[in-house]
């Protein structure tokens, strides 16, 4: 039998370990699985996620337990290097991971594309641009499962409106309008909603073993899918699947996209708003209309139920996984050329690749950057690389660049003005890595300058949320 290792999140009191885990469980059921928590890998395996350094104590848990196959989350580049994974599908060991947030992060999980066996997207629209770069990618809707639900279809609904979330973005304001024109609400979430209502709507943090119970009595679900920091950036969460699940009325932010892709209809399946004003509106409408609540509470329930059931949906995931024979990422590895600064090599040679690195003394790079250079190639972007120096990373956040960590389309080749050892790109023209490249092994002014500016800039932008 084959030897399955999942890493997940599996804290106590998360919606992943709540919803997903438990799925995920039954769906490999009968399979020699070992379950690790991904916020423990650190303690278990120490920390290596330069780029060059291989983690050889997970190699050798790997080893010592006959691993044929990982299923983990794009957390796990947090903790292991970009080479220990190209390593592992070198090995044959079938390295599948969770990208997640695809709306918000697909500039991100571009990068991870090169490296994986199997990606899992959550939704279609970047699923099918990820196929283009590994065509290996596997779709996974978010939703919920529906195991042992049917006792919510009775839950007496004695509260009115329920939201469990974090108080981010517009929904302070959201929420607020809603109760200060009498709607009766409870809100769930961070001690942050304590600065915007009183006991009486804010009942503090939810268990998980409360969770669906508190749902499933409440009359109408709220689902608030803006971003944090831009409102008309939309991402769908697990919010809306929630109420699938709890037998409730679903109001939601109006979304096309998400409801093109379950193929749900407003006033058919769920209820949608645009503006504080359509939310009060619609959540007014269904307190007082009761049969229109249990209409599209039942419709919306389902859809999830013969289409996206969790269950169903992680156990063909899991048959494709198991059937799966090779290891490597199935892409087009980027072609690098690393010259040396002054080196002009002629241009029947340039013609040969698709990326020039200028490499410099006291810098190791990945033997992965044509894996991750692999999603660039055809935006034909320059691509700013992280940097690891000393154990911490050197993002490159800003429009100038250290030469030896910019990957430079041999069709820009002109455009680039080398000053001081830095490169000048532009966030039209360039995209990042996210993932660290290349290790600095000697003192560099750049790096201690990068490192110093990328702590300034986190510092000033976590104030700010």
């Amino acid at each position: 039998m084959t030897k399955i290792l999942c890493i997940l999140d599996m804290r106590p009191n998360v919606h992943y370990t709540l919803e997903r885990l438990p799925s995920i469980k039954r769906a490999l059921s009968g399979q020699d699985v070992n379950y690790l928590n991904i916020y423990d890998f650190k303690e278990e395996f120490g920390h290596f996620y330069g780029p060059d350094k291989v983690n050889r104590t997970f190699i050798d848990y790997l080893d010592a337990n006959q691993v044929k196959i990982i299923f983990t989350s794009s957390e796990i580049f947090n903790f292991i290097s970009v080479d220990t994974v190209a390593l592992l599908t070198k090995r044959n060991i079938i390295f599948s991971s969770v990208l997640g947030d695809d709306e918000n992060n697909y500039h991100i999980n571009i990068n991870y594309l090169g490296l994986l066996t199997i990606p899992v997207a959550y939704q279609k629209a970047e699923y099918k641009k990820y196929l283009t770069v590994n065509p290996n990618t596997y779709c996974l809707p978010i939703s919920a499962s529906m195991h042992q639900t049917e006792h919510f279809l009775s839950s007496p609904k004695n509260k009115d409106v329920i939201f469990i979330g974090k108080a981010y973005g517009n929904r302070p304001e959201l929420l607020t309008h809603l109760s200060n024109n009498g709607i009766n609400l409870v809100v769930y979430g961070g001690a942050d909603w304590a600065k915007y209502f009183s006991d009486d709507v804010y009942k503090g943090y939810i268990e998980n073993s409360d969770y669906y119970d508190q749902i499933s009595e409440s009359k109408i679900t709220l689902a608030l899918l803006e971003s944090p920091k831009n409102n008309k950036l939309l991402h769908v969460n697990a919010k809306p699947f929630d109420a699938a699940k709890a037998n409730t009325a679903l109001v939601t932010t109006r979304y096309k996209k998400f409801f093109d892709d379950y193929g749900l209809e407003e006033k058919r399946d769920l209820y949608a708003y645009s503006s504080k004003e359509e939310l009060l509106d619609t959540v007014s409408f269904l307190l007082k209309n009761s049969d229109v609540r249990e209409r599209i509470s039942k419709n919306f329930r389902r859809i999830i139920c013969n289409h996206y059931d969790y269950d169903s949906l992680y156990g063909t995931f899991f048959s494709t996984l198991l059937s799966h024979k090779s290891a490597s990422p199935a892409i087009i590895a980027a072609r690098i050329l690393f010259i040396n600064i002054n080196d002009r090599p002629p241009r029947d040679q340039l013609c040969q690749y698709d990326y020039i690195i200028f490499k410099k003394a006291g810098v190791i790079y990945s033997d992965s950057i044509n894996k991750v250079l692999a999603a660039h190639v055809s935006s034909n972007n320059f691509v700013k690389m992280d940097s690891c120096y000393k154990g911490k990373v050197a993002r490159k956040i800003f429009d100038y660049v250290d030469s030896a960590s910019l990957a430079v389309p041999v069709a820009r080749l002109s455009e680039v003005k080398i000053l001081f050892g830095l490169v000048k790109v532009t966030k039209e023209n360039s995209a990042q890595t996210f993932i660290s490249l290349n290790r600095y092994t000697s003192f560099n002014v750049f790096i201690w300058l990068l490192l110093i500016i990328r702590f300034v800039y986190k510092r000033l932008t976590s104030l700010e949320a």
